[in-house]
């Protein structure tokens, strides 16, 4: 038996037809061997894809960091929040731009929170929301936010009224601009009323904020029109996470000390560039005021003119800490004996001295010219309170 299954093997004194038979036989049953060893391979391959495939769907995406990011302050705005712009223009410009809306709830106890959910639900790409534990003020939200936009990595980082008394679609402008030059690190809103430009704006807060503007140029030592302007954006370098280490002291005039910071950074620098390093820009030189197309006084604004009032001592203090003969800036010692000279780029202590009493003298007509003009503005209000009476 085992030579006959030998002999049909390997086909010995077997007829030609047979063995072609058995030889088409053996090769059919390897063909078919093949083919259901490379059905099993395909089948395991697939069935790897489909985990692979579901495991993908199932991770969650890293999303990328957003550009640019925006602070938008909120305390008790429930009456004042225009939440459709806000949608439309977080599902539109803010996607395309790639533009984070950050609001803070800074411990707002009305339905603002609520509110502000609906906007991150309608629009959680572009959208977030930092809520603080309790109400810290204006200065303290905007610096908050400020930071988790340098925390994430953005390229440029601001603030921006929440009541959009600057439209959102001047956040591209202002992103433009500082895009377009690399010596720029501020771009701020100027509310100017030219011909062709819609600037609605109380008289009486024009006035008051052509007075403080001028007493806010003084202290910092810069040619600035407007300060106040709540619609500002910062290119996000080491520079501004420094200033924004630590809290503001002004929780209104929050601008005009951030600026004062920046310009004691710059001449920091300019100390150190006396010693071999490169010297930084100016202060003058890296702001670029951006006239704005457009500007609102919204109604129910929590500025009441006793802040306007109390912002005066607010400049002065700003002035005693950052420009004054012992100036030092936040984390820093005060400055060592004889900088008083290097910070006021002046010769020497006489010429120090006279432009002390320079600032003085300027600073107390303008004090004077501030408290007439709310003396006046008084009488005003009384005087129609009489008549309504009447």
């Amino acid at each position: 038996g085992l030579r006959l299954r030998l002999r049909l093997r390997l086909g010995l004194g077997l007829p030609l037809g047979l063995k072609l038979r058995l030889r088409l036989r053996r090769t059919l049953r390897l063909t078919l061997k093949f083919l259901a060893l490379g059905m099993w391979t395909m089948r395991r391959l697939l069935l790897a894809l489909a985990a692979l495939a579901r495991l993908r769907v199932a991770a969650p995406a890293v999303a990328a960091p957003p550009r640019v990011v925006v602070a938008f302050p909120a305390f008790n705005e429930e009456a004042r929040l225009p939440v459709k712009e806000y949608v439309d223009y977080a599902n539109t410009v803010a996607r395309e731009r790639g533009i984070l809306l950050l609001f803070v709830d800074d411990g707002s106890t009305d339905g603002t929170a609520a509110m502000l959910e609906r906007v991150r639900a309608a629009a959680p790409d572009s959208v977030r929301v930092l809520t603080l534990p309790q109400n810290q003020g204006k200065a303290e939200a905007i610096r908050q936010g400020m930071l988790e936009g340098v925390k994430a990595g953005a390229e440029v980082v601001g603030f921006w009224d929440s009541d959009l008394a600057t439209p959102l679609r001047t956040i591209a402008n202002f992103d433009d601009v500082l895009a377009g030059d690399e010596k720029l690190a501020m771009v701020f809103g100027a509310r100017v009323a030219l011909l062709g430009r819609n600037i609605q704006r109380k008289a009486s807060r024009h006035y008051l904020g052509r007075i403080f503007a001028t007493l806010a140029s003084l202290v910092l030592d810069l040619r600035i029109y407007d300060t106040q302007c709540g619609a500002k954006l910062f290119r996000a370098t080491p520079e501004l996470a420094r200033v924004l280490a630590t809290s503001f002291q002004s929780r209104w005039i929050f601008d005009v000390e951030i600026i004062a910071r920046f310009a004691a950074l710059r001449r920091l620098a300019m100390d150190a560039s006396l010693k071999g390093t490169s010297a930084p820009p100016s202060v003058e030189a890296s702001i670029y005021e951006y006239p704005l197309e457009q500007w609102e006084d919204i109604a129910g604004s929590k500025l009441k003119f006793r802040h306007q009032v109390s912002a005066l001592q607010g400049l002065a203090c700003i002035w005693w800490k950052y420009q004054g003969p012992r100036a030092t800036f936040p984390g820093d010692g005060a400055a060592p004996a004889g900088a008083a000279a290097s910070l006021w780029r002046s010769p020497g202590p006489e010429g120090h001295r006279a432009r002390l009493r320079a600032q003085a003298y300027v600073g107390a007509a303008v004090a004077l010219a501030f408290t007439a003009t709310a003396g006046l503005l008084g009488l005003r209000r009384l005087r129609s309170a009489l008549r309504l009476a009447a």
